[in-house]
């Protein structure tokens, strides 16, 4: 649980770094090497920026995450995504394991449309 909280501030934090050094990096191009003075393109720079810094905070997060995992052998303390990873115990304990339902419950032949069983009329 604490890895979790921890990753998950590093990694925002992370992407808000890599956000800000691509927008400061590609404002001063702007203003001083093509000296650009148009709004519009400040605007657009500022988008591929931001979408860079996510797409490259998520490729860094998922390598660096996976580094420190298999670094401080996380793996055992960790539930994959998609849900648990089934073990030799555990196939074998959902194959010993048997549902006893009620017999109401069972599925029963289907009568519908065929004629009352004599007993049940008299």
């Amino acid at each position: 649980m604490l890895f979790t909280i921890i990753s998950t501030l590093a990694n925002i934090i992370m992407t808000l770094l890599l956000i800000s050094v691509f927008c400061l990096i590609a404002f001063v191009v702007l203003y001083y090497g093509i000296k650009s003075r148009n709004p519009q393109v400040y605007q657009f720079v500022f988008i591929l920026c931001f979408i860079a810094g996510l797409v490259l905070g998520m490729f860094l997060f998922i390598k660096l995450g996976g580094m420190v995992v298999t670094k401080f052998h996380l793996e055992s303390k960790l539930e994959p995504f998609g849900g648990r990873k089934t073990t030799q115990s555990d196939e074998k304990q959902s194959v010993a394991r048997k549902t006893n339902l009620p017999k109401s419950a069972l599925p029963q032949k289907d009568t519908w449309g065929q004629e009352a069983d004599s007993s049940e009329t008299k």
